[in-house]
Order: structure tokens, then sequence, then C-alpha cells
């Protein structure tokens, strides 16, 4: 389950350091801002298949946003 731990902890710093809302990073990605929320404070996991519309909502390869927050920061931020 390190996948989605990552993927939290990348989302949140992306999210923090960006300045791109939650909400809007949720309307890219065609969810609720509230199940996105849900996954952010780890209430909730996402499948692959909404990994990858979250992925492609921030402009990121899934296989960054899953991976290592060190290589999340360097490739991202």
């Amino acid at each position: 389950m390190h996948a989605a731990k990552n993927l939290r902890q990348n989302l949140r710093t992306y999210i923090e350091r960006s300045g791109v809302s939650q909400r809007e990073i949720a309307q890219r990605a065609g969810m609720s801002a509230v199940h996105l929320n849900r996954i952010v404070r780890g209430h909730a996991v996402p499948s692959l298949s909404m990994s990858a519309d979250i992925a492609r909502a921030i402009g990121c390869e899934l296989a960054i946003l899953v991976g290592h927050t060190k290589k999340f920061y360097d490739a991202r931020l």
C-alpha cells in the first residue's frame, strides 16, 4: 500500500506548492472534490484508473505520482 501513501503525500505537496485547489484537481480528474479530499486525507484509496486520472489532472505520470516522494519533487516541482 506504499503507492497509495506516496500518492497522498505527493498530491498534498503538489496542492500546497502549486496553489491549485483540490476542487480544481477533482474537476480535471472527473471526480467530486469530496472524494478527492477523502483520498488526500487517507480515508479512501483510489483505483488504478482514478489514480491515473489524478495524475493526468496535475500533469504528471502515474509512476511518478505514486513513486517515492523525493523523485516526485525532483520531477514535478
